[in-house]
């Protein structure tokens, strides 16, 4: 496998309304009424199987779950880098880590809470911005 670095810096069509509000998933986790349906800046790692599963983490909260990034962050011009970067290697993230700084319209639904099988916390991903794709050292290369 290569060892390679991806950057990327895009914006989806349509525009943020209002300034982002620096945070983290950790305090998106803790405190979601806060933040619910403001437009959220945060780091975050991007984990997929490669297939139809995706989701935002983040370490520093790793037992806490974390954000569905909307069906758009799959969208051109930002998705169409960020699938592309997801083929190099296995698919999804299982050879990789996927970093980047995420802005977005925050969105929580108390009442489809943990355990309800729905969505309930999701990012409207309008900026993707310092990509980063970083290959694990160990993982053995897919067949």
């Amino acid at each position: 496998m290569n060892l390679a670095i991806f950057l990327l810096s895009a914006t989806l069509a349509h525009p943020m309304s209002g300034i982002a509000l620096k945070t983290s998933i950790c305090e998106l986790d803790a405190d979601p009424q806060r933040f619910n349906r403001k437009v959220v800046e945060l780091q975050a790692d991007y984990k997929s199987d490669g297939m139809e599963f995706w989701i935002l983490t983040d370490p520093k909260c790793p037992l806490k779950g974390g954000i569905l990034p909307s069906g758009q962050v799959h969208d051109a011009p930002v998705g169409n880098a960020l699938l592309e970067a997801l083929r190099h290697g296995c698919p999804g993230t299982r050879d990789k880590r996927v970093t980047a700084n995420w802005t977005g319209e925050f969105h929580w639904e108390p009442k489809n809470g943990p355990g309800s099988g729905r969505v309930y916390r999701w990012l409207d991903v309008q900026k993707i911005e310092n990509l980063q794709v970083v290959p694990l050292p160990g993982v053995l290369a897919c067949q």
